[in-house]
């Protein structure tokens, strides 16, 4: 949105939109990364748990 506002309509445009995309997606995978090890960490610990 950003892009469409304050940049001319031309390539960079459409270049600056897809890094806001990448970047977007790269953050969604990253989030994804941590639940995972997270939850996978709760697990080996209720294994590895002695009482």
């Amino acid at each position: 949105m950003i892009a469409d506002r304050v940049i001319a309509e031309s390539l960079a445009q459409e270049i600056m939109a897809l890094f806001g995309l990448i970047l977007a997606g790269c953050g969604v995978l990253w989030t994804l990364v941590g639940y995972l090890s997270m939850s996978i960490l709760r697990i080996y610990h209720m294994i590895k748990k002695k009482d």
